[in-house]
């Protein structure tokens, strides 16, 4: 598995699909910054942290995607990419982290949620693990990803799904 740089995107049938990474998005280049600092006192090291600006960002998604095939359309990686150019349009900025462990996972995805991530995704092979999307001042289930330029679900609304949910099932 090899760690995404600046230089090195990588995809599956042309489109953007980095395995064993995750991809942070913020609002504010500062608050990234912060993270990769937090996450650098946690033994991440340079290689393993890309931070872009959102212009880069729609760079990155541009070149990934210009070389798609056929195969690309099937799976939701062309609407993850649509995703993450909507938030760069939006001037979100982004952090790619490698994490191929599952305690690296939740110790990026701990780290991100408490500074505000905007988006944390994780990368496998066969999935797309959605940790947290959040708009405007508002937390959206995963279960709730797609569609969600739409509706968003506060915590509060997500809690009182998810015991709805509890209930159906007993």
């Amino acid at each position: 598995m090899q760690k995404m740089s600046k230089t090195h995107i990588p995809t599956s049938f042309g489109v953007f699909k980095p395995v064993g990474h995750l991809v942070l998005a913020f609002r504010a280049a500062d608050t990234r910054d912060q993270v990769m600092h937090v996450l650098a006192g946690q033994g991440f090291g340079d290689e393993d942290l890309t931070a872009f600006e959102a212009d880069e960002w729609l760079d990155t998604m541009d070149r990934a995607e210009a070389n798609r095939g056929l195969m690309a359309t099937f799976g939701s990686e062309l609407d993850q990419v649509e995703m993450h150019a909507r938030l760069a349009r939006d001037g979100h900025v982004f952090l790619v982290v490698f994490a191929p462990a599952e305690a690296q996972t939740e110790a990026v995805a701990e780290v991100a949620e408490r500074y505000g991530a905007v988006l944390v995704q994780k990368y496998g092979r066969l999935l797309i693990e959605n940790k947290v999307l959040r708009t405007d001042d508002s937390r959206v289930a995963p279960e709730h990803f797609f569609g969600v330029s739409s509706h968003a679900l506060r915590d509060d609304e997500v809690n009182n799904e998810k015991s709805r949910e509890n209930d159906g099932r007993r």
